[in-house]
């Protein structure tokens, strides 16, 4: 352990010096703030980058600057990840809690029918951190009146114990002013829910502009704090997992090169992040010049979709091959893209130059984000799902929900959906 300490010296990250540091810090960027700061981890990088600040300053004046370099950076990664794995595993214990002993925030939906229905399916009333919906207030109809409406309001909050009322869709500006004055003398929380994502795709964002509150409608994609943190996470990830995996690179790579001919890696440009083209790596697991026959074998792509192409018992594949990819052992030399910066662990899948003449325009959303080597698609069915547009719906969840904690989902649910083998060909 002697290295380990060299990186974590005790007396700073384990004593009360970091400790106090670290939880002022977070009190500093909100990181407790009941609105969501205490799920950015954009808050939680910002704290811990201060604490660590705090706490190596007097070694960085002392010490060798290198050896604090190592300790910043590798303290920074290891604190980041533990609170991701933290708070993710409270805020799904504290809702599992709430929701077995009934203190679930209730909540009173308004608004037209249409906007009703598409409303109920979302997170925040179906996720366990989020409302029970109690009661659906339909403003449909053309009799009705502000007065009536903020009448009904009143008698559904006393009947209910609401917590909140959420507007949904569009209401008139009497409506909006009767539901308001309603829920606040109830004491409850008000909120409006944006139709901005399901109308145009665009995530709402609150600003102000010279005194005048807005709300700027932003094409969603991870923000420069967002691609920071993953991209530090990839490095150190990705360099210690090519290290401990280097072994069975090396016994299938042998195994890949004996047993039929040409090179042990397959190479092929790949679209990235930004429509950036890059070399992606996979172990080879089809025989020599099968590109050429891809043309030839069109007839067989079970998807129908060029921009899909996969063949059940595709007679290219070799013996060796079929079984690195029932495992997606063929998939590890990806690892070396990652720490190259060309992909990440998780993300979209890298689809091929030659089809983004046939994208539209909402496709391209896709390419926000670095390619990953796991993603929704594969821990959701990975070759079985065979719509393009399902799978551009699933990268662009993935990007407009990302997370920490998200990724870390995905890379748990990988391995059981490795084991599976379901749609893996």
């Amino acid at each position: 352990m002697t290295g380990v300490m060299d990186i974590f010296p005790a007396g700073y990250l384990g004593g009360p010096q970091f400790a106090v540091a670290f939880f002022v810090s977070l009190i500093i960027v909100g990181a407790y703030r009941r609105s969501g700061g205490w799920r950015s981890p954009w808050r939680w990088l910002t704290a811990v980058t201060l604490a660590t600040s705090l706490a190596l300053w007097e070694p960085f004046w002392t010490r060798d600057v290198g050896a604090v370099a190592v300790q910043f950076g590798a303290t920074i990664v290891s604190v980041s990840l533990a609170l991701a794995l933290l708070r993710g595993t409270s805020a799904l214990v504290i809702g599992l809690a709430r929701k077995r002993f009934g203190v679930e925030p209730l909540a009173v939906l308004v608004g037209d029918h249409a906007s009703i229905v598409q409303a109920t399916g979302s997170p925040m009333f179906s996720q366990s951190s989020g409302y029970r919906l109690v009661h659906k207030l339909s403003i449909d109809g053309p009799r009705v009146n502000g007065d009536a409406i903020g009448a009904e309001l009143a008698r559904v909050i006393l009947a209910t114990r609401a917590d909140a009322v959420c507007v949904a869709g569009s209401v008139t500006d009497e409506l909006f002013k009767q539901v308001i004055e309603v829920a606040h003398k109830a004491g409850c929380e008000l909120l409006s829910l944006s139709r901005a994502w399901h109308v145009a795709g665009v995530v709402p964002l609150p600003r102000t502009c010279c005194g005048v509150h807005l709300t700027s409608l932003t094409q969603p994609g991870l923000q420069a704090h967002q691609l920071a943190f993953k991209r530090v996470t990839d490095v150190v990830c990705s360099g210690l997992g090519l290290i401990v995996i280097f072994p069975l690179l090396a016994l299938l790579a042998i195994a890949v090169k004996t047993t039929s001919k040409g090179p042990v890696f397959f190479r092929q440009e790949r679209v990235g992040r930004g429509g950036k083209r890059f070399m992606i790596l996979k172990f080879r697991t089809m025989r020599l010049g099968a590109d050429g026959e891809k043309a030839g074998l069109a007839h067989l792509n079970h998807t129908g979709d060029s921009r899909l192409f996969k063949i059940p018992n595709d007679p290219r594949v070799t013996r060796v091959g079929a079984f690195l990819r029932r495992w997606s052992l063929d998939e590890l030399p990806q690892v070396v893209n990652v720490f190259r910066g060309e992909m990440s662990l998780v993300g979209p899948r890298p689809f091929f130059p030659q089809d983004l003449d046939k994208y539209q325009e909402h496709h391209f959303l896709r390419l926000a984000a670095r390619p990953g080597i796991t993603g929704l698609w594969q821990v959701r069915g990975r070759s079985n799902i065979s719509d393009f547009e399902e799978v551009v719906a699933l990268d662009r969840e993935y990007i407009d929900a990302w997370s920490s904690w998200l990724d870390l989902k995905i890379l748990a649910l990988t391995l059981p959906a490795v084991f599976r083998r379901r749609g893996a060909y």
